[in-house]
């Protein structure tokens, strides 16, 4: 009669022996070491290969299907040109930049801004030559200039103790007043203004010019 020897393994015993196989068996894999000194697990940049087909100097790019990776040839063009201190600069071309005539203050609280000229002191935008807008422009205090309004292209003028009728306007202003005589004799110019109809008075020995807004 024949008698069987049975063999018993307790759980635990059996899983520590499985877990000490599987992590002999990993590391007898692995066979990428770089250097020895010191000794590196796994790839050395070096040891990097690109994906077939790739040139020197190129780069690679996630394609994000199949295959995943591939080469790039990346422009080597720069961005060219010059400008001038204090002016703000923009592209002219996709990769060259010049100056423009905007000029800036620099750095500081508040900077000041000049369009066509070199910002005044004090003067946060300084324009030189007329300025048009699509919407409101507001003073400080809150008095407004509306796209409404538009400057009358005729001079006014008057001399020597005359007047000149301007019309009826919004509103007219002097833009000089100029002395014709030595003597001093009622040197002045006056606007007034009657029913929305302006008039353009002198005093002797004086001409005077204004403009209006309609």
């Amino acid at each position: 009669m024949k008698k069987r020897v049975k063999f018993k393994f307790q759980k635990k015993l059996t899983y520590t022996l499985l877990a000490m196989f599987v992590i002999v068996a990993v590391a007898i894999g692995i066979n990428a070491y770089g250097t020895n000194n010191p000794s590196v697990l796994g790839h050395t940049f070096g040891e990097l290969t690109p994906p077939t087909g790739c040139a020197a100097g190129q780069l690679i790019k996630y394609t994000g299907g199949s295959p995943a990776w591939s080469c790039v040839t990346v422009s080597s063009g720069g961005i060219s040109g010059s400008g001038i201190a204090g002016r703000l600069a923009m592209f002219a071309e996709p990769n060259v930049i010049v100056e423009t005539g905007v000029y800036s203050s620099g750095s500081g609280a508040p900077e000041r801004i000049g369009i066509g000229k070199s910002p005044s002191a004090g003067i946060e935008l300084d324009v030189s030559g007329d300025i048009k807008a699509s919407g409101t422009i507001c003073d400080g205090s809150g008095k407004c200039v509306g796209t409404s309004l538009v400057l009358d292209p005729t001079t006014y003028t008057a001399g020597d103790g005359t007047s000149s009728s301007m019309g009826v306007h919004k509103f007219c202003f002097l833009t000089q007043v100029t002395p014709t005589g030595s003597t001093g004799d009622l040197i002045g110019c006056s606007i007034s203004e009657v029913s929305g109809s302006w008039t353009l008075s002198t005093g002797l020995e004086t001409n005077c010019k204004a403009r209006c807004v309609d």
